[in-house]
Parts: structure tokens; sequence; C-alpha cells
């Protein structure tokens, strides 16, 4: 860019012309770094950040790419100060309205949906300034340097960014000077907010133009591609074949799973074939319109084996924007292997062009991700509610009769999805009275874990389903109305304060642990010259494990959870919560006291069965230890 001989002035310039080409584009990073800085020092502080920071990061990273797409507009297109001045302005308009559209809270939707918008300006970015069908060539050639571009500031910083680290530790050890652990993060955003972009903005083609004409072709590319990627291809293509043959002799039906497969197939091959198509005309290189057209028909059976192992998860199941996304890809995969195969044409621009809108239309709209799964979940809702005759003129009412587990599994986990992802708002004029009064009903004891649902579920007199059910049962977990629910499975947790203190006078060590049902629940402590082992034994004739401790391999004690456990379940606990938590345990005239920070499991016909366990332990040593331990030393 600056020519062979660099000096610091030329690269001054340099960057003084890149801004001065690229101003809101840098304008944006600029600002993105700074929302990075303060959110930094919020965490460090221990305050918390606003939500209007992470909108401000999302406005700076959107701005970023939307400026850059119009400044290659406005220059591939000649328009002059005027109307490239009321491009930007439009521009930064939308970006400020949209701004203030979001909610004062994101959620998991406005994040899905800021992704989708930042992907479709990235797509555009690549296509934008080559709209014309006969600028195939530049369109290419453009797309090539700023992947090229983009690689070499990745390198850059990266490398720049190690060095100096090495730099900073190196002061810090040989001078005695204490910069802290912050300056790494700050020299982190500094060169990816504000060094990266700006290295790679100095790096984008001017005359957009003069690409049209250009044949240069990276050796290295088509070694990479031909030699590494296209094997690849072919090994995911010779796996997927060989798994639909065994499907049509054994007559399985798909796995889920192979729906990733396909698609990284299918992403992988297009990527190769875009990499090495200004070859395919080439002396030597015609095999490649041959193994293009081939690649595309080996697409529709796989699309198959697609097709119904999705079909399998939507007919059972409903739409969710998972599977919406998935759907929306297989028929975006199937629409250009049409494309390639039955066009003349067979334009690579069609690739990131439709996908640039599918993305953006998918964003939004009843047509979009998010309403398309919210009226799919809610249908199947309704469904099961009309199916145990509990939507009645429009309103809910309790279960007149009684409702099968396996359709209380799936109603409460159709109403844990509209409540977590879209906030129940399709289904709240069936509530009487209204949801938001359903949600004022919470437990007494706070002690409870659940989430709005649980309120739900309460008032429709329904047995939380939750997650430990066998597959063939068809237990009662509703009966008539005027009856209290019968309750089979429940899930109970329990949580001690993270903050509470812990008297530690007369201990001599603090040890903390996790146990899990499934997992390797013994762990030792030195303390000194000492060791603690602790470990949690199922009982074979009960359901609820004792925990297990045993001192220098000698002595040896045992602590029965039950008794806690029932204490903790009692509604009416007279106790508070700290000293529901805590028990005593002794190993000769080892003293332990242990304090519970996380109980969970399941209460099957009212017996409890732990399914994760956090505790701290505080041990006391016998007389004479401590001094024994002091000598040692």
């Amino acid at each position: 860019m600056f020519g062979n001989n660099l000096s610091l002035q030329q690269a001054a310039q340099g960057a003084e012309a890149t801004f001065r080409r690229f101003p809101l584009t840098l304008l944006s990073a600029l600002i993105g770094t700074a929302v990075c800085y303060q959110l930094v020092e919020l965490a460090d502080s221990g305050g918390e950040a606003h939500q209007y920071w992470w909108k401000l990061l999302w406005f700076a990273w959107l701005g970023l790419i939307l400026f850059f797409d119009l400044e290659i507009i406005t220059e591939r297109y000649g328009l002059d100060p005027k109307k490239s001045g009321i491009v930007f302005l439009t521009g930064l308009a939308a970006l400020i309205g949209y701004y203030f559209l979001l909610p004062a809270v994101l959620a998991e939707r406005q994040y899905i949906q800021l992704f989708l918008f930042s992907l479709s300006l990235h797509l555009l970015a690549s296509v934008a300034a080559y709209l014309n069908p006969r600028t195939e060539n530049g369109f290419w050639q453009f797309n090539e340097k700023l992947f090229i571009r983009f690689l070499t500031a990745t390198l850059y910083t990266s490398v720049l960014y190690l060095g100096l680290c090495i730099a900073i530790l190196a002061i810090t050890k040989l001078f005695q000077v204490n910069l802290g652990d912050k300056v790494y993060v700050w020299l982190f955003l500094f060169l990816a907010g504000v060094f990266h972009p700006w290295f790679f903005l100095a790096g984008v083609p001017r005359n957009l133009q003069a690409l049209e004409p250009e044949i240069t072709y990276p050796k290295g590319l088509k070694v990479f591609t031909q030699f590494v990627l296209l094997p690849l291809v072919s090994v995911y293509l010779l796996i997927l074949y060989g798994y639909l043959l065994k499907i049509i002799f054994l007559w399985n039906w798909p796995r889920g799973w192979v729906s990733s497969l396909v698609l990284s197939f299918s992403v992988v091959g297009i990527f190769s074939l875009l990499l090495i198509y200004p070859l395919r005309n080439t002396e030597g290189n015609t095999w490649i319109r041959t193994y293009a057209r081939w690649f595309y028909r080996a697409l529709f059976p796989l699309l198959l084996l697609f097709a119904l192992a999705i079909w399998r998860r939507v007919s059972d199941y409903g739409i969710t924007e998972e599977r919406y996304f998935v759907i929306l890809l297989a028929a975006w995969l199937l629409i250009v292997a049409v494309y390639f195969l039955l066009s003349r044409s067979k334009n690579i621009k069609f690739i990131p062009l439709t996908l640039c809108l599918l993305a953006f239309f998918s964003a939004f709209g009843p047509w979009g991700a998010f309403s398309v799964s919210e009226r799919s979940q809610t249908n199947r809702l309704k469904y099961y509610f009309q199916k145990n005759a509990m939507l009645s003129g429009g309103k809910l009412r309790p279960a007149p009769k009684k409702v099968t587990l396996e359709d209380a599994r799936e109603i409460s986990s159709i109403l844990e999805y509209l409540d977590e992802k879209h906030d129940l708002q399709s289904i709240r004029p069936w509530f009487n009275p209204k949801i938001d009064s359903i949600y004022a009903q919470y437990y007494p004891d706070r002690r409870y874990e659940h989430s709005q649902v649980d309120d739900l579920i309460r008032a429709l007199q329904l047995e939380r389903s939750l997650y430990y059910f066998p597959e063939d049962s068809t237990t009662v977990v509703s009966q008539a109305e005027n009856s209290p629910p019968v309750p089979i499975l429940k899930e109970f947790k329990f949580y001690g304060s993270e903050y509470a203190p812990v008297r530690t006078s007369g201990f001599d060590y603090l040890v903390s642990l996790r146990f899990y049902a499934n997992g390797d629940n013994r762990q030792a402590f030195n303390l000194g010259t000492h060791r603690l082992e602790i470990s949690s034994q199922p009982d074979p004739n009960e359901i609820t494990p004792r925990l297990q401790f045993k001192w220098n391999q000698q002595d040896s004690s045992s602590l029965d959870l039950r008794p806690i456990l029932r204490n903790l379940l009692k509604e009416n606990a007279t106790q508070p919560a700290d000293q529901l938590l805590t028990a005593e345990a002794n190993i000769g005239k080892v003293r332990l006291s242990l304090y519970f920070k996380t109980t969970k499991g399941i209460l099957r016909d009212n017996k409890p069965e732990l399914s994760e366990l956090e505790f701290r332990v505080l041990v006391e040593l016998p007389e004479g230890s401590i001094s024994e331990l002091r000598h040692n030393q």
C-alpha cells in the first residue's frame, strides 16, 4: 500500500488517509472500543453494567459494518458528496432508530436478531459493489483481497499483542513495576478494536472497477483448496453416503446430528468451489466444472436425508428458532443446488446475495424465526390444552380429568419455552385471572428456585414436569379439579447464601467439595501430615447416599443426609435456612462442621434422590496436631 520503503511518516500519512476514507467506520470502532473499556472498568470495580452499554456496543458493531458497506457503495458507483451525505445520513438515522427500538433489557431474541443483521451486512459488503451480473471476476478478486487482508491483519495483531505482552511482563519482572493485570486487557481491546480494523481498512482496494480484468490467483490458495478442503469434502461425502445406505438397508430413521454433518459438508464444499472458481476455465483445471456439477447433484440425496431428520423432530416437537434456521439453511442449499445445475449463468454472486436476504428477512416479521416458532409452539400447547379439556371459551381452567405424565411433560416444556423466549405473549389472553396476577403468587419459601411457569402450573393444578421421567410412564400427575394434585416426581433445589459469614473460630481448615449423582464422588485432602478423605457411597438399601469420612486411612464415620433433606423439604420450617443447611460430624477426635451451598434432587414417591451436592467442610484437628504440624513445617 505504501510501497517497499515504508517509513513512519508514510505510515502516519496512510493511517490519516484511511481515516479520511472510512471516518464513520473507524469512529464506530473507536466507540465500540471505548464501551469495552467501560465494561472492563465496571467489572473490575464490582459494578453492574447497565444495559445501555451493551446496546451501545452492538450499535458500534453494526455501525462499523454498515458504514463500511456504504463507503464501498458510494465509491463504486461514483456518488457525488451531496448524494453520499444523504446515503450516510440515512444509514445513521436507521441505526439510531433501531437503537431506540430495542428494549431496555436485551433478551436472547434481540441478540439473535442483532447477529442476523450483522451477518446480512457482512454478506452485503461482499456483493454490494458488484451488482452488475457481468462483474463476476471483479467480485471474486475483491473478496479474495478482503479475505487475505483480514488474515494478514489478524496475524499482525496477534504477533503485536504477543510481543507487547512479553515486553510488559519483562518490565514487570525486571523493574519491579506493578502494571496490573488489566493492562493486558486494555492492550487487547486497543489492538483488536482499533489497530485491527484500521490496518484492515488500509488495504481495501480503492479502484474497484480495475479489479474486473485482473486474473491473478494466489498459488497457496489453490494448493490449500485442492489438497486440503476438497479432500475433506470427499471424506464427508463418503461418510454421508455410507450412512444413507445404512438407513436404506436397515430402514432406521436418521439421527438428528446428521443435519450438522450435512450442513458442514455443504458449506465446506460450496466454500471450496468459490475459492477455486476463477480457475475453472484455465488449462489443466477443467475438472473443476465437472467436480462442481457432481457436487451439486450429490447434494440432493443428502438434502432428502437432512429433510427426514428435521421432519421427524418438527413433527414431534414443533418449530423452534434453532429448527427454523436449520430448515431455512436446508431450503437455501436446495435452491443453490438447483440454480447451479439449471442456470446458464451460474453466477457465484447468487450465493452471498441470497444468503444475505435470508439472514435479513428471517430476523423480523410474521415470516421470521421468532414469529414462526412462537406460532408453532402456541399451536402445540393449544392442542394439549384442548386434548385435556383445559381450554374452554378461549380461557384456561384446571384439568377436569386425569392428565398423563407425557402430556404434563409437554405442557410444562412448551410453557418453559414460551416464557423464556417470548414472555408468554401469545397465550396471555387465555388466562383468567391475568398472567401478571398469577405471577404475583410466588412461593412464600424463597429457598425454592422456580420460574414463573411454576405458578402457572400450580394455577392449573398440574404437577410440574421436569427431567427425571421414564419414557413409558403413564403415571397420573393431575386429578379432578376439586382434588389436590398427587406429587409423583418433583424437583427440589436449595441454595445457601453465597455471602453468608461462616464462623471459623476453633477450626483449622476449610475445604470445598461438589458431588454429582453419576460422578466420581471421592476427594482427598492433605492437611499437613494428616489425610482427610470424603466420599459419597450409595447405600443399596436406601435411595439417598451417605457421606463417608475417613481420617488417615484408619478412623471413619458417616453422615446420614435424610434428616437434613426432610427438614429442608418441610414447607413450614421454623429454623432459618442457614441453620437447616448445616450439619456436624466426628471422626474420632476430629470434628467436622458442614455447610451445604447447593442441594439438588427429586422426590420420587416422597423419597428424596440427590443429584448434586455442593458443600464446605470446616475441620478441627485434635489437640496437639497443630503444634506437631508447626514443628514439622
